[in-house]
Formats: C-alpha cells, structure tokens, sequence
C-alpha cells in the first residue's frame, strides 16, 4: 500500500513537470514572438526615423532657400527703392528746370516781343534757345557763326550767357546783330570775369553801336575784341578808341579797311 502511494506521487510529479515544461516551452514560445515583434516595429520606427531626419534635411533646405530667396528679394525692394528715390530726385529736378525754362521763355517773349516777329525769326530764336540750354555748362567755348542769329538771338545768347560759368572765347560772327542786339550783349558781357576772346566780325554793329562795344571794352576783362566788317567808318572808330584799354592793330597801309576794325585790350 505504501508503496502504491509512492508510486502514484512519483507518476503525478512527472505530469506535473511535463505541465511545467510546455506551460514553459508555450511562454518562451510568446516571449521570442513579443520580442520579433517589439523588432519589427524598432525596424519601422527606425525607418520612420530615417524618413522623417530626410524629410526634416529637405525642409531645412528649402528653408535656407527660401531664406536665401527673401534676403534676395529684400535687395531686390532696396535697390528699386532706391532707383525710385533717385528717379523722383531726377523728376524733381528737371520739374525744377522746366519750371525755370517757362518763366525764362515768358521773359524772353516779353522781352523780345517774339509774339510780333516774323516766323524765321520766331523760329531761329526758339533754336538758338534750345542749343544753348543743351550746352555743357562748363564749356569754354561757345560758337554760334552763321546762324542768323540777328538781334533776337543775340539777346538770348546775352542771357544766358552767365550759365557758362568758364566761358572764355564767344563766337557771334556772321549773325547780321545790329545796335540793339550789340546793346544787350554789352550790358552782360561787361561784367565776365572770365571771358577773353569775343568774334562780332561779319556783323551789321555800324558806328551806332561803337559806343556799347567801347562801354563793354572798358567794363570788362577781355583781351581781344574782332570787328573786322561791321560798316565800322571813322566815327565809330573814335568811339571806339575813347575805350579804356582799347588797342587798335597796325596794319600795312594796303591791308587796312575802315570797315574791318578789330579791337583788343
């Protein structure tokens, strides 16, 4: 009997063992599937991981390039800004200019009574306004020979002759200017202090407008007057010759000719 029941216990702790086994051999069996799959999913975060850095790398470029595009873009808006501003400046400017080229253009119709002149002299004294506004105004030189000029466009080369701040030689020969275009060049030539050379040869001065060409000699710095054919008789040489400084040039006795007078100081 005793050992029946030994027996038995014996056959019940092998069950038991057996039950333990597979109850163990069951649990490593779920714990290496949980573990391939705790693997598995690492493997897809890493993936995921490894997408999302590329993605972040792409955005963090595109980024920079749209950094690098608005700081274009800035420069870009500066630099029209500042075109605009000196576009503005230049309109400024020339509104400026034009202002003054219409009052000066009322002064000379008054001036000249351009309203009431003959068409080609309307229309030359409009070109000669025009050429002189476009000179440099640093010219030296200013040469208006065989323009017709006549005594409307000497006027306005009177008045606008102080614009040529370094003028020195003027060039107003064969421009049938008379006494009162000779009057008005005078009154502002008179006071150059820079002006040397002035060529009136080939004009129509006569002896009525010695006296302004002897006031001009005599109020100015100018070393060289040429009045070679201007009807010049006897008496407008005297005129002449009352100027302070004036000089008239000795010619052979065949050479001279009352009508080609030139005078220098």
């Amino acid at each position: 009997m005793q050992r029946s029941t030994i027996a038995s216990h014996d056959v019940m702790d092998d069950a038991s063992d057996d039950e333990d086994n597979r109850v163990s051999e069951h649990s490593k069996g779920q714990l290496m599937q949980f573990l391939k799959a705790k693997e598995q999913e690492n493997k897809l975060l890493d993936l995921d991981l490894r997408s999302v850095k590329s993605q972040l790398k792409v955005a963090s470029g595109k980024c920079q390039s749209l950094e690098d595009t608005n700081v274009s873009l800035l420069q870009q808006i500066e630099e029209l800004e500042m075109r605009e501003d000196s576009r503005q400046a230049e309109m400024r400017f020339l509104q400026e200019q034009l202002a003054e080229a219409k009052l000066y253009i009322v002064k000379l119709t008054e001036t000249l009574d351009l309203k009431g002149a003959a068409d080609d002299v309307r229309i030359q004294a409009w070109e000669t306004f025009r050429d002189l506004y476009t000179m440099p105004s640093d010219s030296e030189g200013v040469l208006f020979a065989g323009k017709a000029l006549r005594d409307e466009g000497a006027m306005i080369v009177a008045d606008a002759i102080d614009v040529f701040t370094g003028l020195k030689n003027l060039t107003l020969s064969d421009n049938a200017i008379k006494r009162r275009g000779m009057e008005h060049l005078a009154s502002h030539l008179s006071s150059s202090t820079t002006l040397e050379t002035l060529d009136l040869q080939s004009n129509l001065i006569a002896d009525e407008g010695c006296a302004s060409v002897a006031a001009m000699i005599t109020g100015s710095k100018l070393s060289s007057v040429h009045l070679g054919a201007n009807n010049i008789s006897d008496p407008g040489v005297n005129i002449l010759c009352s100027a302070r400084g004036f000089r008239r040039p000795v010619r052979p006795a065949a050479a001279q000719d009352p009508r080609s007078e030139s005078s220098s100081t």
